[in-house]
């Protein structure tokens, strides 16, 4: 009830543009030939301000100002208030161009009409089609920071605003509410936040242990500190026949498409002004946004074909049968493993088959349908992350080394102190005084990366390919049966049932992060400190957030290769083996002639979910700390169930216009809650999805 994220903002624009053209050449009863072009553009831009941060960075966590004093001497006036420290806002811009060409020629040829043998080849379509499709993506990040100069600044930062770290960001407070000592409520709901905190204003200070503040006015805005564009092109061709013989009771259809896609990267901003790939413009000081418009490297191309087939046959008029067989391809944006092979596009192979029934009249329609999937290849987006943490130990996968300091044999940069590539070149730094940095560097890669094959060339490509780009690959088995019965018993009165039961199971998981770890662990485990002689892998460098290596590797990828494992060869989480709907709606006019009540109508629907798996809870080691997950203990969310209700009423306004009013009550017995739908292994839920209470949904029609 308080929404604490009031402050943040963000702003969404479209450009729309859809020319279609259809051209019939051939129209007669035997020949019929069409042809149509489209062209679709969309161009989305976004911008997102969040002032308190939604994920990742500091917590949103409310706290009391407790200084009487500001840090010049002055009252606070906000003393004893409630607030949520901005942790350095965060600002993103976005962007999508999306064109869209396509081209189809279509074709009958009715025979059934002739007086000849030809009448048995019956009606035959065909249909030819192409289309291009390109996507050019854009995304920026920045911060708002000072960006005046002051003799306090590094040489860097000086001479690049973009690169300005933390401590010329900065981290706004958003109070709640009045003291907490104050009578009564003293939470604002939902206040007015702060939409910029750029400008010009005093920054006070106390420099050399004086007692003396220093003040000195400083400007504020944000600035753009890194980003990169992404082409994609995909382009599809393809060709379909469908053929109605026997009056139209064997009906097959089959088709064919290639999909080719392929994609290149723009050039990424690098905000250190002394690289050799710098973005940044001498005379602004600021990124050149323009060089992101420029394409380096090569396409990345990758293509597949998809194959369906099947047929409907009739029998009897009320007796159909169907089936369907399909070996499709998704075309997917280039990902790799860890080991920078291409990953393949995801493939599927399918079938379904299954009957349906017609009976007295249309009034009782019941569907039974089959099906089975096996989807290869499917992307592992859960190991994306994981990769990107595990380049962390080895280096930083956005930011090469910079910013050394040889008076503290450090780097100012980098997500942490512990990678190797950082750790090493100072390891050999220290050992070699007076060697080129760059030399270091070589040597650190090759003692401390190499011995996991990684060497200079892999962490360039790594860095050119980002850290997000990187997946596993898993296959997904899905079967399930369809059951679908729909019965009128009167004009008035119609009633629907449906039931289906699903079962979907990762049958194999991707090995590719548990094989590297398996060779590389004990090798990261017995690394030593050269200087110190700590272990590496243990110790915590410095002023590190993250903690020691052993650490993050516990926390942030042990964990989740421990819960992939534990799910393979079982049902996938979240899904509910069976469910079962029932829908019914009745018109009071089959039950009375009362001129207000004939133009009512009423109905509802009941749905009932299976219970799903949402966890494991896990074993418990010798030492009391639980390290991986047991595969035969799932945690489940219970079954649930649905009730909605509507009515409906028709009247005429002015003796003319037709209207229809409806009311929808939507899941009539839920109050609302917290729903869990992950939890940890010791049967604690630490996600939740928002369930809405009962909706009342009122809607009007008219027909003109």
């Amino acid at each position: 009830s308080i929404n604490f994220l009031s402050p943040n903002y963000g702003k969404d624009g479209s450009d729309t543009y859809r020319l279609d053209l259809e051209q019939s050449i051939l129209n007669s009863p035997r020949n019929q030939l069409a042809v149509q072009l489209g062209f679709y553009r969309e161009k989305v831009d976004r911008f997102d301000h969040a002032f308190v941060s939604r994920s990742g960075g500091v917590a949103p966590t409310v706290t009391i100002d407790v200084n009487e004093f500001k840090i010049g001497g002055a009252p606070n006036p906000y003393f004893l208030r409630p607030y949520i420290s901005g942790s350095e806002p965060s600002i993103n811009y976005s962007s999508e161009l999306n064109d869209n060409y396509r081209a189809t020629l279509a074709y009958q040829l009715d025979l059934s009409h002739e007086k000849n043998l030809f009448r048995w080849l019956g009606k035959q379509r065909f249909a030819g089609y192409g289309e291009m499709r390109r996507t050019i993506n854009g995304s920026l990040t920045a911060r708002e920071r000072i960006v005046s100069d002051s003799f306090w600044m590094s040489a860097a930062d000086l001479a690049s605003i973009a690169s300005r770290g933390t401590t010329e960001n900065m981290s706004p407070r958003y109070y709640l509410g009045g003291k907490v000592t104050d009578p009564g409520p003293v939470i604002d709901y939902a206040p007015n936040g702060p939409r910029s905190i750029s400008g010009t204003r005093p920054f006070t200070w106390y420099g050399n242990s004086s007692t003396t503040p220093i003040v000195e006015n400083v400007t504020t805005d944000s600035v753009i500190s890194s980003g990169q564009k992404r082409k994609n092109e995909i382009r599809t061709e393809g060709l379909t026949w469908q053929g109605f013989f026997w009056k139209d009771r064997i009906v097959p259809t089959a088709g064919w498409r290639l999909d080719r896609t392929r994609q290149i990267s723009g050039r990424a901003l690098n905000t250190s002004a002394t690289s050799s790939t710098s973005t940044i413009d001498p005379t602004t000081r600021l990124n050149d946004l323009s060089v992101l418009d420029t394409y380096t490297g090569n396409w990345i191309e990758n293509r597949g074909r998809t194959k369906t087939k099947g047929i409907v046959v009739k029998p009897f008029r009320w007796l159909n049968f169907h089936y369907n067989q399909s070996d499709s391809f998704q075309p997917a944006n280039v990902a790799y493993n860890i080991y920078l092979e291409q990953l393949p596009n995801p493939a599927s192979q399918g079938k379904d088959f299954g009957f349906s029934v017609d009976l007295f009249d249309g009034k009782l329609v019941a569907k039974v349908n089959r099906y089975e999937t096996v989807q290869k290849n499917a992307r592992n987006t859960a190991a994306t992350s994981i990769a990107s943490r595990t380049f962390r130990f080895f280096f930083d996968t956005s930011t090469p080394l910079a910013n050394y300091n040889p008076a503290t044999n450090s780097f100012g940069n980098g997500n942490d102190p512990w990678d190797l590539e950082q750790e090493g070149t100072q390891w050999t730094l220290a050992q070699n005084p007076g060697m080129d940095v760059e030399t270091a560097r070589q040597i650190a890669i090759k003692k401390y990366l190499g011995p996991v094959g990684f060497d200079s060339a892999y962490v360039d490509r790594v860095r050119q390919i980002g850290g997000g780009n990187f997946a596993e690959i898993n296959t997904i088995t899905s079967t399930g049966l369809e059951f679908e019965l729909n019965y009128n018993p009167t004009n008035y009165w119609t009633m629907k049932v449906t039931a289906a039961q699903q079962k979907a199971i990762d049958s194999e998981l991707s090995h590719y992060m548990n094989d590297f770890f398996d060779k590389n662990l004990a090798y990261l485990a017995s690394i030593k400190d050269p200087i110190t002689g700590g272990n590496w892998w243990t110790t915590t460098i410095g002023t590190s957030t993250t903690g020691a290596p052993y650490t993050w590797y516990v926390a942030n990828i042990a964990t989740t290769l421990s819960q992939a494992s534990a799910n393979a060869g079982k049902p996938r989480q979240q899904t509910r083996e069976w469910s079962f709907s029932g829908t019914t709606n009745f018109r009071l006019s089959g039950i009375t002639e009362n001129k207000w009540l004939k133009q009512l109508a009423v109905g509802g629907t009941v749905g009932w979910m299976d219970k799903a798996a949402v966890g494991y809870y896990g074993i418990t080691d010798a030492d009391g700390v639980i390290r991986s997950y047991n595969r035969n203990r799932p945690i489940y969310d219970k079954a649930r169930y649905t009730v909605d209700l509507f009515a409906s009423y028709n009247l005429r306004l002015f003796n003319k216009v037709r209207a229809r009013l409806q009311l929808n009550i939507k899941n009539v017995l839920e109050d609302g809650r917290l729903q869990p739908i992950a939890y940890n292994p010791d049967g604690q839920a630490w996600n939740y999805r928002i369930v809405d209470p009962r909706q009342f949904i009122l809607s009007a029609t008219f027909d003109l």
